[in-house]
């Protein structure tokens, strides 16, 4: 088999940059496979694969030498480009979970603030015993599940207060048939001339 045949055959990934210098014995090979594809700085440790024979003895075993760490060296880049998006992927959907959950909880937050402010403004009405109007500014229960039951609680106290007597209802109103001091004054004074007038006859 011809020599690029396989090299082509080894099935790596990346660029494989060799280099062959003469020595006083022999050859010297330098091989590095360099993927630029892969975003992981690791990649640039590792260190080129230098080989040293006559070249005899690189016809001989050059491929059987260069195969295991060749195929080594493109797997580890191609798991280091695999690790680095799949890391890159983690910290985007992790800042995503962060800004969801920074928004959930302004949200919240807002809302409790919204609770607060609509409760204290009941309680102002409640004391000056306006109830129906404290009861209209009491919060949506819906929209303020965590509480419900207090909402729910103090609408019942309010609506309890509807049926309470009003100002005036202490106020007696006089009976219509129960005469009156006019009228009886008026009575006497008619009698009393009655009389009158018939002593003088």
């Amino acid at each position: 088999m011809d020599f690029f045949q396989r090299l082509a055959a080894l099935n790596l990934t990346g660029d494989l940059k060799l280099v062959i210098t003469n020595t006083p014995n022999g050859q010297r090979v330098t091989l590095l496979l360099v993927n630029d594809l892969c975003g992981d700085e690791a990649r640039k440790q590792i260190a080129p694969l230098n080989i040293t024979g006559t070249p005899t003895e690189l016809d001989a075993g050059f491929f059987n030498i260069i195969e295991k760490p060749m195929q080594q060296a493109s797997g580890l880049m191609v798991n280091l480009e695999a690790f680095q998006k799949s890391l890159e992927k983690t910290q985007q959907q992790s800042a995503k979970e962060k800004l969801e959950e920074s928004t959930k909880k302004k949200a919240k937050e807002e809302l409790n603030k919204a609770y607060d402010a609509a409760m204290k403004k009941v309680e102002e009405l409640e004391k000056e015993k306006r109830y129906r109007e404290a009861y209209a500014k009491t919060p949506d229960p819906e929209q303020h599940p965590d509480q419900a039951e207090s909402i729910r609680k103090k609408r019942a106290e309010l609506l309890a207060n509807f049926s309470q007597p009003g100002l005036f209802d202490a106020i007696p109103v006089q009976s219509a048939s129960q005469p009156s001091t006019e009228e009886n004054t008026s009575g006497v004074e008619t009698s009393t001339n009655a009389t009158i007038e018939s002593v003088t006859a």
